[in-house]
Parts: structure tokens; C-alpha cells; sequence
């Protein structure tokens, strides 16, 4: 067995999955609630879920798991990360938005091979340099940063795979939201098991987030996940994604 937590188990309820839409003012990044009133409020603005996974941290000195969520609208045009209090599987007290995102683009991460489509055309000097460039600022530490095409072909050979891509946004002073210049990319390894691989048993069962600047690609990992999972809606959402005419 995979995982030992359901989907249908998730800390936001039924509604959610169901993608119920409405009309609200957008969800604000930094807003929580309780489990109840964050569905709600997704559910107004037409969001569906199309993943879920286990954000890995310490909690007391120990390795914990906080539930996380990955929404989007019927079009890709708009999406969420929520995070909860709790493991999925477990009712949470609270919900908060940890990110918008625009422009969702999924990637079949059960395919083994790593499609052009999630690499960047920026080459790895320049990745390397905004690196170096941000050690020396004193906004990352050393070792945390690298290039999203490495980022991804490294991670990508033990089975954890793009499973989409998506803008950060950012708030404007009248209410809009413009892209700040951040690419967040969704990992995951959702085919393998606990101990697919002897030398490091929870590969088979990992994930991240990744943060990206544009165009240049410098990458840090924003969490490390755990049993990360399409829920149906996100495999339907990107087999139809995938279907659709590219445009020229």
C-alpha cells in the first residue's frame, strides 16, 4: 500500500473536491480558517483540488507531517497551497494560503521521462551566478540553491517528477495580481513505495516544492514533501490539459 492516508480524508471536506463554484472576492495569501470556512471560500472562487501531499517538518525536535493542498480553477488560470495544521487524514483546526499561482501548467510525473516542456531555455551559468549572487546578499544559505533544470534532472532519476508548474503571484496595491517573478514547481514521486530504493527508503514516496527566479532559474526548495498524489480531478484536469491543440 502507497499511503496510509485517504483522499477522501483530506483536511478541507467534500465540497472542495466537488469544485462547487461561485462568485467571492479572492482568497488573500496569508488568510486562514478554520477547515470549514476556507472551503467555502475556495469553493466560491471555483477551486477544485488536484493534489495533496505531506509537507515534512520538525515539530519538537522530531520529523512531523503538516497537510498540504494544491487547488486550481476549471482553466488553469488560477490556483492555491494551502497549508493545515494537522496530517492529512487528520481534522485540522485551521488552513491558511501560503500561495497564489497563475497560469497552471501540469506534467504527467508518472512518466519516466522528463519532458522539454518543465526545463528552462536560461542556462545553468546564469542559474549558478543569481546563486551566488543571493549566498553573497545574505538571502540563502550556501549549498540551498542550484539550477532548476539540475534541480529537476537530479531528483528526476529517482522517480520524483514535475507534476506542474505554476506563477507566484503577488498582490497589487488596487487588488490585482501580477506575477513576482517566481516559478513554483510541484515534484513528486507518485507511483513508487517505502522502499523502492535501499539506500534511501522514502524516495519512493517523496516530493517537493521548488522556487525558481526568472528568467535565470536559481532554485531553492521551498518543502519537502511526503505521499504526494494527483487527486482524480487533477489527473482528469491534466489528461485533458494534455489533449488540448498547443498553440503555434
Amino acid at each position: 500500500m502507497r499511503s496510509p492516508f485517504k483522499l477522501s480524508a483530506l483536511f478541507l471536506t467534500s465540497a472542495l473536491a466537488m469544485g462547487m463554484t461561485g462568485q467571492a472576492l479572492a482568497a488573500d495569501i496569508g488568510e486562514c480558517g478554520t477547515p470549514e470556512a476556507m472551503t467555502a471560500k475556495m469553493r466560491a472562487e471555483g477551486q477544485r483540488s488536484i493534489a495533496s501531499a505531506q509537507r515534512v517538518q520538525q515539530d519538537n525536535g522530531a520529523e512531523g507531517y503538516k497537510g498540504v493542498i494544491f487547488t486550481s480553477n476549471a482553466d488553469q488560470s488560477v490556483g492555491y497551497i494551502l497549508n493545515a495544521d494537522k496530517p492529512v487524514g487528520e481534522k485540522a483546526n485551521q488552513v491558511c494560503i501560503s500561495n497564489r499561482m497563475q497560469g497552471i501548467r501540469f506534467s504527467d510525473a508518472r512518466n519516466p521521462n522528463t519532458p522539454e516542456s518543465v526545463l528552462l531555455k536560461a542556462s545553468d551559468t546564469d542559474a549558478i551566478k543569481k546563486c551566488d549572487d543571493l549566498i553573497k546578499a545574505g538571502k540563502i544559505s550556501k549549498g540551498s540553491c542550484a539550477p532548476l533544470n539540475v534541480a529537476i534532472k537530479t531528483v528526476g532519476s529517482v522517480g520524483i517528477r514535475v507534476m506542474f508548474q505554476a506563477f507566484n503571484v503577488q498582490k497589487q496595491a488596487d487588488g490585482s495580481y501580477k506575477p513576482d517573478g517566481t516559478l513554483t514547481t510541484v515534484m513528486g514521486n507518485v507511483t513508487g513505495s517505502i522502499g523502492d530504493n535501499a539506500q534511501r527508503l522514502t524516495t519512493g514516496v517523496s516530493g517537493r516544492i521548488l522556487f525558481s527566479s526568472l528568467p535565470d532559474g536559481a532554485t531553492i526548495a521551498n518543502a519537502i514533501l511526503a505521499y504526494p498524489q494527483y487527486t482524480d480531478y487533477g489527473l482528469l484536469a491534466l489528461e485533458q490539459q494534455m489533449a488540448a491543440p498547443k498553440a503555434k
